[in-house]
């Protein structure tokens, strides 16, 4: 008996829209019911089940349908330290349709060989490795065997490089667009690095989360003629002297996340090159004291939308700001939607207040202050009626209108 055969593309067209039209559970059922109609249904709910699937699941199927089954994964998640032993299970697959692999920390058995290069495919886009053992070859092979790399996230080093092969990787690797750097290089950021990744044309983001030194960082800009000309994000733990010099290499960066070392220079003042900001968290490491001229600088933002300034147990001293002057300052950033305001103030519920009105559409708001809140208790309409979060650290209360 004749039937109706759909074109390959066409089927799977109709299996994508099982996958998202239903809930999870009720879809998957649904793929697994489609797949026992014929070998042309099965081999197109397959793709659609197989695209994202456990790495136990690969692990669970006969090593003889595993390249079977391998050849449709578009995205595998280690996201067990447990599951690191399928490594050497998987060593001997090919996944070409593989555009991005997340490989949660790993815990080798002593001796045994870490191996990763099965996953380094030509469709590769996106690759995340959080440290625990080195892998043969791992950025060389990166290079070579990955022209469409764009995201690259190192928790730890990935292999024994030096510093001449990290720089023949960011030469190679041309198509990054994403770099993250994690704690485990924190004796690997050498100026020669450091100049590689501020010169690294199409970088868009740059997350180095061990201190790059202020020594590295004059180093690196003297080697570098064009340094992040395609930048508009940045995280760096450093000196509070190298943000005046990180402000004047990246006048275009729309978002920035500093943790400041120190407090020997006024970091705030040093961000006004910076007037394309819309995203700003700084987080001070020392006990610091801002000044009102860092805060005018500050007011060049115009289009900032979030502001973060915190401690980590350090005291951020401005006592000069009072309710004034805070309404001043806010005046003066008319976008902002998420403010986190950790500073030791004289800012009262009037600044508050005041905010409701120049900022009626904030949506996130965490600020440190004494704020005696009683007269809120007899407010008719809501000072922020599209707030999602709301952190009053040090409120006070009388009576029952805490309630």
């Amino acid at each position: 008996m004749a039937y109706l055969r759909l074109p390959p593309e066409l089927l799977l067209m109709v299996m994508r829209q099982v996958d998202h039209g239903e809930r999870y559970s009720a879809a998957q059922k649904s793929l697994r019911n489609a797949i026992l109609v014929n070998h042309e249904w099965a081999e197109a709910g397959t793709d659609i089940l197989w695209k994202s699937p456990t790495a136990t699941a690969l692990a669970a199927v006969s090593p003889d349908r595993r390249q079977y089954y391998a050849n449709k994964i578009s995205d595998l998640c280690f996201e067990d330290v447990e599951e690191g032993v399928h490594h050497a299970t998987f060593k001997g697959l090919s996944f070409p349709r593989l555009k991005t692999v997340y490989i949660e920390r790993v815990k080798l058995k002593k001796h045994a060989k870490l191996y990763l290069t099965q996953y380094m495919q030509p469709q590769l886009r996106t690759f995340y490795f959080m440290g625990g053992g080195l892998c043969e070859n791992a950025l060389t092979t990166l290079a070579s065997n990955c022209p469409a790399l764009e995201e690259l996230t190192l928790d730890d080093s990935i292999d024994a490089s030096n510093h001449v092969r990290h720089l023949k990787f960011l030469k190679d690797c041309k198509s990054l667009e994403v770099i993250c750097l994690g704690y485990g290089w924190s004796e690997l950021i050498t100026p020669e690095l450091f100049a590689g990744l501020v010169g690294h044309e199409r970088l868009e983001k740059l997350d180095i989360r061990p201190l790059v030194e202020d020594y590295t960082i004059q180093e690196a800009l003297s080697m570098t003629s064009n340094p992040f000309c395609n930048l508009h994000n940045l995280h760096l733990r450093l000196e509070s002297q190298s943000v005046a010099r990180i402000a004047s290499i990246a006048p275009s960066l729309a978002i920035l996340f500093l943790i400041i070392e120190d407090s020997e220079h006024d970091a705030l003042a040093s961000l006004e090159p910076l007037s394309n900001m819309i995203h700003l968290e700084l987080t001070f490491l020392d006990d610091t004291e801002l000044s009102p001229q860092g805060f005018r600088a500050l007011e060049n933002m115009k289009g900032l939308e979030n502001l973060l300034i915190e401690s980590r147990g350090a005291l951020i001293d401005a006592i000069w700001m009072d309710d004034h002057l805070f309404a001043e300052f806010m005046s003066n950033l008319p976008n902002l939607t998420n403010l986190d305001f950790k500073l030791d103030s004289v800012i009262t519920a009037e600044a508050l207040t005041s905010l409701a009105k120049s900022h009626p559409t904030m949506d996130s708001l965490d600020i440190f202050g004494e704020f005696d809140l009683s007269d809120w208790a007899r407010l008719t309409q809501p000072l922020f009626p599209n707030l999602l979060r709301l952190v009053l650290e040090r409120p006070l209360f009388e009576g029952r209108t805490r309630r």
